[in-house]
């Protein structure tokens, strides 16, 4: 560097310096960059395994009360007094909150299975929730 100054000219020796200065930095963002990539990687696979959990607990809740109510002898379909029963269940409607899904759209979802008689087969209605995504896009779709 001493060399560049006294012997070659001093200009250079400054574009060496702001040469290895520009470099380290590009160094330093490639670095950062690949962290990055990777942080975000292993987040995305967390949420996946989230958003995985939550279904399969939301398919499990579906089937437990389909079952219960066979088993007292009902037949796994519900009125529109049934369905307003259910959403007072706390159980229910946290899991509802879950599938990101408002009592409202739960209510538009109800009327739209319903075939005419005013009832709505239980298991698909839970599987219909069960299958709605948290974004709203898909959400959206499936319900308007």
């Amino acid at each position: 560097h001493r060399y560049l100054f006294d012997e070659v000219s001093p200009a250079l020796s400054f574009a060496v310096a702001g040469y290895v200065c520009f470099v380290t930095f590009a160094v330093i963002r490639v670095i950062t960059a690949l962290f990055l990539k990777e942080t975000l990687s292993v987040s995305d696979a967390e949420n996946k395994r989230d958003t995985d959990r939550n279904r399969k607990l939301r398919l499990e809740f579906a089937k437990r009360l389909c079952m219960f109510l066979e088993d007292e002898g009902h037949e796994a379909r519900i009125d529109k007094d049934g369905f307003e029963l259910l959403l007072t269940f706390k159980r229910f409607t946290d899991w509802l909150e879950d599938a990101s899904i408002t009592t409202f759209d739960a209510t538009r979802l109800f009327k739209a299975l319903d075939t005419g008689d005013g009832f709505v087969a239980l298991d698909e209605f839970l599987a219909v929730i069960s299958e709605i995504c948290d974004t709203a896009h898909e959400r959206d779709a499936i319900l308007h």
